[in-house]
């Protein structure tokens, strides 16, 4: 079966400096990537290692410099558009604050050309989705508690009916209480819609906890990989052992 996301040895170099002191850096390198519908493929690792740049090339948001992207087996820009979507670290960066929550979820519909009626009927339909009520779509983004404005996130990303979705540091703003709703929520969602995901997160337990496969990406590049069930010990790799231990998975 095609991948829904793959990457073939992709690589992203940046350049900073003056014209007569430039300097280069890798900031993704030699990137291989299969997110199949169905499946959440994880990302883990530190502040600077290469994720945001991973996630954006998934979005299409930055062309490689090496290597390509492919959706269900085309490069990007080559047939029609992908169905895509996104879940921030913060809700507030994606839900503009001076519209109402239903009026921000249903802002990817006004761009589809959908009607009033049905923006309003299929707004409602995603809030259910996320467990939330569908009077909530008349609120402002402030008026939500931070676990509701994340669900209503989730309800954006999923008004397009998406094959793949970003999940971008989903739940490291919430408290762990709400923290351990979201993930179940994404797992319950996943298993109903069939959507692809890749779920990037410094937090190795939470990324475990909902992804079959998990990469560990350090400096650009994808350092080890297994199943979750294997990295319920120790790894072998000595990087992935501290991001366990940073967890709090090998306490005791």
């Amino acid at each position: 079966m095609t991948p829904i996301l793959e990457m073939r040895n992709v690589g992203v170099t940046y350049s900073a400096g003056s014209l007569w002191g430039k300097r280069t850096f890798d900031a993704v390198k030699n990137m291989n990537l299969q997110v199949r519908a169905g499946e959440t493929v994880g990302l883990v690792g530190e502040s600077g290692s290469g994720k945001t740049t991973t996630g954006r090339l998934c979005l299409g948001l930055q062309k490689p410099s090496t290597g390509e992207v492919l959706f269900r087996g085309r490069t990007f820009g080559a047939g029609e558009k992908p169905r895509l979507a996104a879940v921030l670290q913060h809700p507030r960066t994606s839900l503009n604050p001076r519209l109402k929550v239903g009026t921000s979820i249903g802002e990817p519909l006004v761009i589809q050309g959908a009607m009033f009626d049905e923006r309003r009927d299929r707004v409602a339909d995603s809030l259910h989705k996320v467990g939330l009520r569908p009077d909530l779509a008349a609120r402002y983004p402030h008026e939500l508690s931070g676990g509701q404005r994340q669900r209503a996130s989730i309800a954006r990303a999923l008004i397009g009916s998406p094959e793949f979705i970003l999940f971008d540091e989903p739940v490291s703003a919430l408290d762990a209480s709400v923290q351990a709703q979201i993930l179940n929520l994404i797992l319950d969602l996943q298993s109903e819609l069939g959507f692809a995901a890749l779920f990037i997160s410094h937090d190795f337990a939470a990324t475990r906890y909902v992804a079959s496969r998990l990469m560990v990406i350090k400096v650009g590049e994808v350092v080890d990989e297994a199943d979750s069930i294997s990295l319920f010990h120790a790894a072998d790799h000595p990087y992935t052992r501290a991001l366990q231990d940073a967890s709090g998975l090998l306490a005791g």
